[in-house]
């Protein structure tokens, strides 16, 4: 996971215009532990040519990052977590979804992990 990476879970997270009706979780992350990618921009899955065909041309992008975060009020801080921000930090998982052909990012969903 890159820093192109994170800045697409920053983004997505501020824009409260990009979420899915039905997402009440709203967060600031402190730090990104992992991503999962399936769809087209997740590549090929394998394949012995260098120039293989990618079997998930044309499908969804699904983002799913494990994160290190806080629940938070205000839109404002929604995004990266600030420095001075103090919070009880919980694990959350957070999927984004990117639409084949476009630069649109949805958070399709917000779970705090039990």
């Amino acid at each position: 996971m890159d820093e192109i990476d994170k800045q697409r879970l920053y983004s997505a997270l501020k824009d409260v215009k990009s979420y899915s009706p039905g997402i009440t979780t709203l967060i600031c992350v402190k730090d990104t532990l992992s991503l999962e990618m399936a769809g087209e921009q997740a590549g090929s899955t394998g394949g012995s040519t260098l120039n293989a065909p990618n079997p998930n041309a044309g499908k969804d992008t699904l983002f799913h990052y494990d994160v290190v975060g806080c629940e938070v009020d205000a839109e404002a801080d929604l995004g990266f977590c600030h420095a001075d921000l103090t919070c009880d930090q919980a694990p959350f998982d957070v999927y984004l979804t990117q639409p084949t052909g476009t630069d649109t990012i949805k958070v399709t969903s917000v779970l705090a992990k039990n």
